[in-house]
């Protein structure tokens, strides 16, 4: 049994690798993003005794926010989602720092281009004590402002199963696409967002579908209105 904000089912493509940024010219300050919105998301703390948890489903979810923004097929194509490698940044940046070194083949050296996130995807993911549930709670945060602007929790059984859909609801809220007649970006349409902020996230019993639908409604309401999203 899962117990979670309304879900819709999705395809899971793994990929054999993720490109996330590149390391070609500008001296030492990271590259602000413009195209779309920039997304971090660091492993989940872990809590309870399956300790790999947080940073395992937190890497999961960085496969499927790939896979959501660039498969040829996904409804997110044209959201440019860029999906910025975070835990090891600071390998990276010793990297670049290295190669400036006078010793070393100026015609080799690294340059800083990495993205500067605009939003960072953290949380905690706890298992129960018979080792048989999951549950987590992550939030959404915008580094400009400091400002929460998304919420997704759940509790489910199968861990593994879960990170596409939490994945599509995170680019469901933070994806835009086109612009209306006030020249504001659209939210897309066909999919369900994860909640924001201020709504009440608890877990209840299992609702029948027209509540799951009524809720889906008023959760793309509240978060057509949210300020501090990418171009909002």
């Amino acid at each position: 049994m899962v117990r979670t904000t309304p879900l819709l089912p999705g395809n899971r493509t793994v990929l054999a690798c993720i490109s996330v940024a590149t390391l070609l010219a500008a001296p030492a300050l990271a590259v602000e993003y413009t195209d779309g919105p920039a997304v971090a998301v660091p492993g989940f703390k872990s809590e309870g005794p399956g300790d790999p948890m947080g940073k395992g489903l937190a890497a999961m979810i960085v496969v499927d926010l790939v896979n959501l923004t660039q498969n040829e097929d996904s409804k997110y194509l044209d959201c440019k989602m860029a999906v910025v490698e975070w835990d090891r940044r600071d390998e990276v940046l010793k990297e670049i720092e290295l190669s400036q070194r006078p010793e070393f083949d100026p015609a080799t050296r690294l340059e800083n281009r990495l993205i500067d996130p605009r939003y960072f995807v953290e949380g905690t993911v706890t298992t129960g004590a018979d080792n048989q549930t999951t549950s987590w709670s992550l939030q959404v945060r915008d580094a400009r402002t400091g400002q929460i602007v998304a919420l997704d929790k759940g509790q489910t059984d199968k861990p593994l199963d879960v990170s596409g859909e939490i994945a599509d609801r995170l680019a469901c809220s933070l994806c835009r696409k086109g612009r209306g007649y006030s020249g504001k970006p659209l939210p897309y349409q066909n999919c369900t967002p994860a909640l924001p902020p201020d709504a009440p996230v608890k877990d209840a019993a299992e609702p029948s579908p027209a509540d799951a639908v009524d809720k889906a409604r008023k959760a793309i309401d509240k978060v057509k209105s949210l300020k501090g999203l990418w171009g909002g």
